[in-house]
């Protein structure tokens, strides 16, 4: 790997002894300078680079490579030196990263050659490192800065839309409530009129109540830049969580989903907008359905987690991809080509109104978890699930 034995450490030391050049060179450079033998150990080092690492001149003679290379650097400068001592490269610089004695990290920009004798056999190799710490930290502060930046424009882009919606879903709720309230009006009307043992009497039910809950959609919509005060009462989660999966039971059947519940027994009363949880279990339900295509398993399970309520719907369908995963509940984001990307933006805003949280978890090819944490009263104590 090398041409010729080297200096040895012993005489290096005699010829930086030596009045001349190159010792005052090694001794007042402002820069730091390094001399390594041709096996890669430090032989010694001149007082600038001293400085730079934060080691005396007593304790020089101890110094290895290994001891001021970043650990993660070592393997790359030990690839250059090779090529160096093999000859195909005459000498080479990059930017490296040095500790210094308390530990931090000391950034230098090194360039490296090799020092020959009057036959051109290599004697041993000479770095110059120069002290770049200051700009290196500059340009990391201002790498943040520009991430801060970015952060900041896509938050203000988020709230243009924000106010947009504002601006629209005022005129769609205008012009949905007039049809709604004629829709409800007449299925009212006939319900009325129907017998209780009317066949027909569970359709309009459920006519009734789709009607009723895309006015909450719509009321939602709207409350997603300007918020309504909404009405809480001690509410069933687990009721609310069945209630959504009893009307779209037949529509999973039919898909081919299969739907296993869990509920806890001793949740306890969550106060809440019936309505708008309602909601949020809806979309969740509808969200896991859509991701399972060929069919598969729906699980709706409820626990007290901490102290918390925690409603967690499951799929088996197609996960969320860890670059999408990040993007999920913001407005206008959507990965179905007919989807409005607003659902879970608008079902994370009613939890965090309701004083909670959604959080997710998904494996692309295993399946999606959303789970809903939801303040409960203090006192209650954890149970079994049934």
């Amino acid at each position: 790997m090398c041409c010729g034995t080297g200096a040895t450490k012993a005489e290096l030391q005699a010829e930086l002894e030596r009045p001349g050049l190159f010792r005052t060179i090694f001794y007042e450079a402002g820069i730091g300078i390094a001399l390594g033998g041709l096996d890669g150990q430090l032989l010694t080092c001149n007082p600038a680079l001293l400085r730079m690492l934060g080691y005396s001149v007593e304790e020089r003679d101890a110094l290895t490579i290994g001891q001021i290379s970043h650990p993660e650097d070592i393997a790359a400068d030990a690839a250059l030196f090779r090529d160096l001592l093999d000859g195909q490269r005459q000498q080479y610089q990059l930017k490296k990263r040095y500790l210094h004695k308390d530990g931090h990290v000391v950034w230098g920009w090194l360039i490296v050659s090799l020092v020959r004798d009057a036959k051109g056999r290599p004697q041993f190799a000479i770095g110059m490192v120069e002290d770049i710490t200051a700009q290196e930290e500059a340009e990391e502060a201002r790498r943040a800065a520009d991430e801060q930046l970015k952060q900041t424009q896509e938050q203000l882009v988020q709230a243009a839309k924000l106010s947009a919606i504002g601006e629209l879903s005022a005129s769609i709720a205008h012009e949905l409530n007039n049809p709604l309230t004629n829709i409800l009006g007449y299925a009212d009307l006939l319900l009325r009129e129907c017998a209780p043992d009317d066949l027909r009497r569970k359709d309009l039910e459920v006519i009734a109540s789709e009607a009723r809950r895309t006015q909450a959609i719509a009321r939602s919509l709207l409350g997603l830049a300007r918020p309504a005060r909404n009405v809480r009462a001690p509410t069933d989660v687990n009721e609310l969580l069945r209630q959504p999966l009893g009307v779209l039971r037949a529509h999973l059947e039919s898909s081919g989903i299969h739907v296993t519940e869990s509920y806890a027994t001793n949740l306890g009363p969550v106060y809440a907008d019936e309505g708008q949880l309602q909601q949020v279990f809806f979309n969740l339900i509808t969200n896991a359905s859509e991701a399972m295509l060929e069919g598969g398993t729906l699980s709706l399970q409820t626990a007290i987690v901490d102290g918390e309520a925690a409603v967690a719907v499951t799929d088996t369908g197609s996960g969320i991809s860890t670059e999408n995963l990040a993007h999920v509940f913001e407005p206008f984001f959507s990965t179905k080509a007919t989807g409005t990307g607003l659902g879970l933006a608008i079902s994370r805003g009613i939890v965090q109104e309701h004083g909670g949280r959604i959080t997710v978890e998904s494996k692309e090819g295993q399946g999606t978890t959303f789970t809903v944490w939801l303040p409960r009263g203090a006192g209650d104590k954890i149970g079994d699930a049934e």
